[in-house]
């Protein structure tokens, strides 16, 4: 069972705990979209930050994933300095 299969299960267990949910798009069982409204159904509070293969971000895509909850998105390859920038916000 991969985290992506079980992700939601842990964080119903433990959403109390934190206030920052990082998630990919693409995983198996389970894509970051469909884990996302999990989330949001069990914590509506929880900033959502999405990671994506994606290199290319249109406005299309930034307006879709707003309304999906995600407060920001990152592109891979991930940079250490590009997270901490983004989480600290």
């Amino acid at each position: 069972m991969t985290l992506s299969h079980s992700g939601s299960g842990l964080f119903h267990r433990n959403h109390e705990k934190g206030s920052l949910v990082i998630t990919e798009l693409r995983m198996p069982y389970l894509n970051g979209i469909e884990f996302a409204s999990k989330v949001r159904r069990i914590s509506p509070e929880v900033k959502l930050l999405l990671i994506t293969p994606l290199m290319r971000q249109t406005a299309t895509m930034t307006r879709f994933y707003s309304s999906l909850g995600f407060s920001d998105m990152l592109h891979k390859p991930l940079l250490p300095r590009s997270l901490k920038m983004t989480v600290d916000l």
